[in-house]
This record gives structure tokens, sequence and C-alpha cells, in this order.
């Protein structure tokens, strides 16, 4: 590395040099992930949900070193969903999630689909979106979902009832996203602790970005 920074700027070896081109990819993800934590700071703060936000830096890929393997953020979220929903321990995430969420279809539904093969449906889709596989979630279904679980959390005719659910759908997108990038970052061979330092920097940004707001407000 010290031979490259040495040499010609103009030197193909620039472009060419591994180590170079991964820390150039951590620090345009850092610094995009810099601009969400005040994006979403912005958000809480604007919408007056600091008290009910969503603690996004638990759900952050994370390297478990005894597994020798990452963590799920859109499993780890669902799971957390559910919970909110009160599903019962001894149902599964997606299973819980995806009966409520039928069930939730099926009333609103003026034509009356079939609410069996709706339920099958739902948890055969929350369990794609937790493999990751089938293509990317859509946003529309992911508002389907918040949207329901926001209806277990609090009353539809309560004023935050919809900034719930655009929370838990906003929180979700996010993670989601960090866990293609992971996976990417994985598959380019990116070292572990370079991948576990891009992510560190959402959490202390985060309370950056809130002290800031704050005051800029006062």
């Amino acid at each position: 590395m010290e031979d490259l920074l040495a040499s010609d700027p103009s030197n193909e070896s620039y472009e060419n040099c591994l180590e170079l081109r991964r820390f150039r990819l951590c620090a345009v993800l850092s610094t995009l992930l810099c601009f969400a934590a005040w994006l979403v700071a912005e958000w809480e703060y604007l919408t007056d949900t600091l008290e009910a936000r969503v603690p996004l830096e638990r759900f952050l890929p994370q390297y478990n070193p005894d597994a020798g393997a990452w963590n799920n953020p859109v499993q780890v979220f669902i799971k957390y969903m559910a919970m909110q929903a009160k599903c019962p321990p001894e149902s599964t995430a997606s299973a819980c999630l995806g009966k409520l969420w039928a069930d939730h279809e099926f009333r609103e539904d003026s034509e009356g689909c079939g609410r069996g093969e709706q339920i099958a449906s739902k948890q055969r889709l929350l369990r794609n979106w937790i493999k990751g596989v089938g293509g990317r979630p859509k946003l529309g279904s992911v508002r389907a979902l918040t949207k329901v679980v926001a209806h277990q959390v609090t009353k539809p005719e309560e004023p935050g009832f919809e900034l719930v659910a655009e929370g838990y759908a906003r929180a979700f997108v996010l993670l989601e996203t960090c866990r293609v990038v992971q996976n990417d970052m994985s598959v380019a061979k990116v070292p572990i602790p370079m991948i576990e330092e891009v992510f560190s920097v959402f959490q202390p940004e985060y309370l950056k970005a809130s002290t800031a707001i704050a005051q800029s407000m006062a």
C-alpha cells in the first residue's frame, strides 16, 4: 500500500488495487449509512415518534464469531414485529404474522377471498423474505404487513396509527437493504472487520443527528 501511495496517481495500479477498492467501497457505504441515520433522526423528530422509535441499532447486521455467521436483520426484525403484535411465543413469527395479515385482508375484502389460501400464501411470503429468496420485498407488501402490525399496537382511529405503521415499514426497508449490502460485501470477500466497521457508524451518527436536530429546533 505504501508503494502504491508513492506512485503516480495516473498509474492504473490504483484502480487495480483490491485493498484500495475495498476501502473506497466501505467509505461510500459508511457515508450512506450516516446519511440514513440523519434521515431517521429527522423523521422521528418531525413526526414526534422518538419515544416509540424502532431501536434499529439492535437489528443491524452483526457477526457472531462463535457461529461463524452473520445474523439475519430481516428475521430478527420480523420476530420483533411479532412480539409487538403480541404473537404467542409458541408460534413462529412468520406463522403468526402471516395469519394476522391474511385475516386482516379477509375482513377488508368485500369480495371475500379465501382466507385459508391467503394464510398459507402470506406465511410463505414472510418465510421467503426471511430467507432472502423470490426477489426483494415490494414496498406495497411491506406497508401492508406493517399496517397489520400497527393494528395490534394501536387503534386505527388514534392519531399516531399511520406513523406507527410507516415507522415499521421504513425500518424494514432499511434493514433489508443492510442485509443485501452485507451479503454483497461478503461475496466480494471484504474482510469481516471492515464490514463490521461500516455498520458500526450508524448508532453514533444517529445520536449525533438526534442531538443536533433537537438543539437546532429548541
